[in-house]
C-alpha cells in the first residue's frame, strides 16, 4: 500500500514537471510478448483435418449390403419362399366316427430362405383330379369343386397351424373318395401382398401301395 502511494505521488510530481510517469516506465520495462504465428496455426489445423479424413476413410469397414443381407429387410427374410404338399402325412382319412373316409387331410408346408419351417398369409386352393397311369400328363378330369383354405387372419392361423409338424393341416371333405384309388392332388397358394406357390402330388390308395410292396418282395426273393 505504501509503495502504491509513493508511486502515485511520484506520478503527480512528474505530471507537474512534464516528466515520464512511473507506471509508463514499468510498462516499458516489461518484456514484449511474441506475436502469434497465424500461418503456423492454420498449417496445424489443416494437417489435423487431413488426418481425420484419412482415418475416417481407412479405418471404417463399411460393407455394402448384398442380397444375402437379412438386416436390411428382417421381415421379408423370414417370409415363405417355397411350399410343398407333404407326401407322407397327406392321406385319405376318416376323422369322424363313421366307417367310410370323410375326405382328404392335406398337410401344407412353407419354408423361408433358410429352409426352415415358417408361416404364410394368404389363400390356398386345393383341387382333386383323376389319376391316369399311362398318360404323359397324369392329371385327368377334375373330380370335385375346389376347396378354399384361408390363412388371412389369426383365427384361420390358429385353426390350421400344427405346432408339432410346424405346418398347416386342412381337411378336404369329400365322402366320394376311395382308399383304393389313386388321385392327383394340387395346391396353389396366393400370398397376401403378391407371390404365388404351386405343388401337386400323386395321392396313392391302399391298393397301389400293396402292389408296390408285393413287387418289392418279389425283387428281394
Amino acid at each position: 500500500m505504501r509503495n502504491l502511494l509513493v508511486e502515485m505521488k511520484k506520478d503527480s510530481k512528474a505530471r507537474e514537471s512534464g516528466g515520464v510517469l512511473v507506471s509508463e516506465l514499468r510498462a516499458a520495462d516489461r518484456p514484449a510478448l511474441p506475436a502469434r504465428n497465424a500461418f503456423g496455426f492454420r498449417k496445424v489445423f489443416v494437417l489435423f483435418i487431413a488426418a481425420a479424413l484419412v482415418c475416417g476413410v481407412g479405418c471404417q469397414t463399411d460393407i455394402p449390403p448384398s442380397d444375402e443381407d437379412v438386416t436390411s429387410a428382417p421381415v421379408e427374410a423370414f417370409g415363405p419362399t417355397s411350399m410343398r404338399i407333404n407326401p407322407v402325412f397327406t392321406q385319405i382319412k376318416n376323422w369322424s366316427s363313421g366307417q367310410k373316409p370323410d375326405g382328404i387331410e392335406i398337410v401344407l408346408e412353407f419354408q423361408d430362405r433358410f429352409h426352415d419351417p415358417t408361416k404364410a398369409i394368404g389363400r390356398a386352393v386345393f383341387e382333386l383330379y383323376a389319376f391316369r397311369q399311362t398318360a404323359p400328363n397324369q392329371k385327368g378330369d377334375r373330380l370335385s369343386n375346389p376347396w378354399i383354405g384361408s390363412l388371412m387372419n389369426i383365427p384361420d392361423q390358429e385353426a390350421h397351424w400344427d405346432r408339432t409338424s410346424r405346418a398347416y393341416t386342412f381337411q378336404l371333405v369329400d365322402p366320394k373318395v376311395s382308399v383304393t384309388q389313386n388321385y392327383v392332388l394340387t395346391a396353389s397358394f396366393e400370398q397376401q401382398g403378391g407371390g404365388r406357390f404351386f405343388d401337386q402330388i400323386v395321392l396313392q390308395g391302399k391298393k397301389a401301395r400293396l402292389n408296390k410292396l408285393k413287387l418289392r418282395g418279389k425283387a428281394h426273393t
